[in-house]
């Protein structure tokens, strides 16, 4: 059996899938995420490692015609070409093969609903990272992936189509199937800071804000963590023992599944 993981980033799905296959293989356009990705395998120490190849999804010419179980996209749904992708995953995909694609939202301060516009507002202010995300694709994301349209005439089996959104009580208005939160973990505030700073938002606008740091030389991330750290010890009931220590981060997901027809 094989599996294939479409934008492997640094191979973090791939790795976790790799022991369920007889073979894995992780694609990513990228030469330097791959070299991650490879680099995390050897140190992984797994006895299954996946192949990895520097490769668009929507291009597999490596792979053979219906010769793979199953093909997964990690937080990578929303860049694809999903015209071309499709048409490439139905060669690839046995009869009965399955796609999946998942994607996981903003954070979310567990337990602390009070907290989480302070996040969308950092994320999306127009006068903090908002301006600096890549569109289309972080709104296709943040939107669960709501404007992907999978595709429904053969060989795709319409009937198996699911959308499934883990996202608990944060998206009342999100209509389909909604299951609890699966995402989620403890992060200290060390933890949080290093989080943060991956985001490409923070990287563009570091870029065209080199000098934007406040009287005690704190930046836009140590500000807002300042600002989240303070307005969430002020509550009267809240563990300061705790607080201090960090928090319970969760992640809204939003899973997308299809099969390719038995015939």
């Amino acid at each position: 059996m094989e599996i294939v993981p479409c934008r492997s980033y640094q191979g973090q799905a791939t790795l976790e899938v790799a022991d369920q296959f007889k073979e894995a293989v992780g694609c990513d356009p990228s030469e330097g995420m791959i070299e991650n990705a490879r680099l995390a395998a050897e140190q992984s120490g797994r006895a299954r490692k996946p192949t990895f190849v520097v490769s668009p999804a929507e291009k597999l010419p490596f792979l053979g015609d219906s010769s793979v179980d199953m093909a997964i996209a990690a937080q990578a749904a929303h860049w694809f070409n999903y015209k071309t992708l499709f048409s490439e995953l139905a060669r690839v995909l046995k009869p009965g093969g399955t796609v999946a694609l998942w994607n996981y939202a903003e954070l979310r301060f567990g337990g602390r609903p009070a907290l989480d516009p302070l996040i969308s507002e950092y994320s999306h202010g127009e006068k903090s990272l908002g301006p600096h995300w890549q569109q289309p694709g972080r709104s296709i994301l943040e939107g669960y992936l709501q404007k992907i349209s999978l595709p429904t005439s053969e060989p795709w089996n319409a009937t198996s189509i699911r959308r499934v959104y883990y996202v608990g009580d944060y998206e009342p208005s999100l209509q389909g199937e909604k299951l609890p939160v699966i995402l989620k973990k403890h992060l200290t505030w060390d933890a949080f800071r290093s989080y943060l700073r991956t985001w490409s938002s923070l990287h563009d606008y570091l870029v065209r804000h080199p000098d934007d740091k406040d009287s005690e030389g704190r930046d836009i991330v140590d500000r807002f963590i300042k600002d989240v750290y303070e307005k969430g010890e002020k509550p009267p009931n809240t563990d300061t023992k705790a607080w201090k220590e960090g928090f319970i981060a969760e992640w809204p997901l939003a899973l997308l599944l299809l099969k390719k027809g038995d015939k």
